[in-house]
């Protein structure tokens, strides 16, 4: 798997598989370039075997013949093969007051790993908001964040990647300064209850020939939104390039800022990946009524209780009694229905 690298799909045509590795990634040619380059992308020094910083993408790692001509082609590593950097003190990795309750609250409610958490959030999520900062064009408006919400897929490393017209406001302030926060939550669920997610990277437009796969990701997520903008030609596909911090509130007592090579390296459960929209729906057509007789007791009756979220140990309910709405945990090893 290639974690800092664009997602892709392998393409339709049978004569162009030299162009492509496995399904989410990308092989990346010689001097292909991230567009814009405000900045360069950092890398650690160059000593054989260095790795780059954490959450960049290399761009020279490791060389491949394609069958075509034999060009030499430059394939990202696996997140298998990447090395988490070493932590250090401070509540950035996750140490500090903020994440005293994690692991309690985890154990508590057989809850996921906060890393994997966040990579089944963002797999299950369709739309986030993204902060970009407010280009020198808006003159007395430049330097301030501005937020939107947008549309988004994921690639097989949990990279986000994003359609955007040239003429939206966020995409101009990205063309001058690629920093950006791009904040998920949990569908199907608003407040300060709802488990979210905060992304701090960098955003770059993805070369011309790799457009074709982002646009294959997100139709594989967004098809049910039948969006003919991702087929026009006035819309271009970015990606967060690198990713240098994730700030997650999960719920039930989870706060904690999440390595970035941790969230890279783990792999999102199998249910998640496989259209968890359609899942849930199923789940709440077949088990609404059971759902809702199972979470009450003869302390407090339950009006509705719908799945917001499914993960290999459990689900997250959106419960009502009387105008109150609460988010539970349910787990599969407990609940009968």
């Amino acid at each position: 798997m290639g974690p800092c690298c664009a997602p892709t799909l392998p393409p339709r045509g049978p004569n162009k598989a030299s162009r492509w590795t496995a399904s989410r990634h990308l092989c990346l040619s010689p001097g292909d370039e991230l567009l814009p380059i405000v900045a360069p992308i950092h890398h650690s020094p160059s000593h054989a075997g260095d790795h780059p910083k954490r959450g960049c993408a290399p761009t020279c790692v490791a060389k491949s013949k394609t069958k075509e001509g034999g060009k030499d082609s430059v394939v990202l590593p696996t997140h298998r093969e990447l090395v988490k950097p070493p932590r250090t003190t401070g509540l950035q990795h996750g140490q500090g007051t903020l994440t005293g309750g994690v692991k309690n609250a985890t154990l508590r409610y057989d809850l996921p790993p906060p890393p994997l958490a966040v990579r089944n959030l963002v797999e299950q999520a369709q739309f986030a908001h993204l902060c970009t900062v407010m280009s020198n064009m808006h003159h007395r408006r430049a330097g301030y964040p501005f937020g939107t919400l947008v549309d988004f897929a994921v690639d097989e490393a949990g990279y986000p990647i994003f359609c955007l017209s040239p003429l939206a406001i966020h995409t101009r302030n990205i063309m001058e300064d690629p920093r950006c926060s791009l904040v998920v939550q949990m569908p199907g669920w608003t407040g300060l209850a709802n488990a979210r997610v905060t992304m701090f990277g960098d955003v770059y437009q993805l070369p011309l020939h790799l457009q074709e796969a982002a646009r294959e990701i997100f139709l594989q997520k967004q098809a049910s939104e039948k969006k003919n903008r991702w087929v026009s030609g006035n819309y271009m596909f970015f990606r967060m390039h690198r990713i240098s911090d994730i700030y997650f509130v999960g719920g039930f007592g989870t706060v904690q800022w999440v390595d970035v090579g941790d969230y890279v390296a783990a792999t999102p459960d199998q249910i998640v990946k496989s259209k968890p929209l359609q899942t849930l729906q199923v789940l709440n057509e077949s088990h609404s009524e059971g759902l809702r007789q199972a979470l009450s007791s003869p302390k407090g009756m339950v009006d509705d209780a719908a799945f917001i979220s499914i993960d290999r140990q459990g689900a997250d309910v959106r419960v009502r009694r009387s105008s109150e709405y609460v988010v539970e945990r349910l787990t599969f090893s407990t609940v009968r229905l």
